[in-house]
């Protein structure tokens, strides 16, 4: 199943599987989050859950916090890369990160025995403040998202 939530008017895209959420992080999803990161994530990640519940009949097996650092981690790694390719600017560089950045395209969330990596992101949950305190703010006006 596929939703689209309007959040700011944003329109970000969501692919639901079973025992999987699938967000599409595209220049829509980047405009949504980057001035309020921690608030619109989390609106995000609770309608998600509560649509999941609706269409699935039972909930989501992803705990708030992990969901949301997931969300977080796959962002703000495609934010950095992006980043590191402006300031190289070197042609190798631009090789290598179209090859680094096509995982990010779409944000892939599953529960235990569905996601491999969702032991990462349970871990990480535990250091939700620090990683809250760290994002970086106006992803999208730095330009560097096409």
């Amino acid at each position: 199943m596929k939703k689209s939530y309007t959040i700011n008017d944003c329109q970000v895209q969501v692919t639901f599987g079973h025992g999987t959420v699938h967000i599409c992080n595209d220049m829509a999803f980047w405009q949504c989050v980057h001035q309020e990161p921690i608030k619109r994530v989390w609106a995000l990640a609770a309608l998600i859950k509560e649509d999941y519940i609706r269409h699935k009949g039972q909930a989501l097996r992803i705990s708030d916090r992990s969901l949301v650092v997931e969300i977080w981690g796959h962002l703000y790694y495609e934010y950095y890369v992006l980043r590191l390719k402006r300031r190289l600017n070197a042609r190798w560089f631009d090789r290598l990160s179209v090859k680094l950045l096509k995982p990010a395209d779409i944000i892939d969330c599953g529960e235990k025995g569905k996601d491999s990596n969702r032991w990462i992101w349970d871990l990480l949950s535990g250091a939700y403040g620090l990683i809250a305190r760290s994002l970086p703010r106006g992803i999208a006006d730095a330009g560097l998202k096409k």
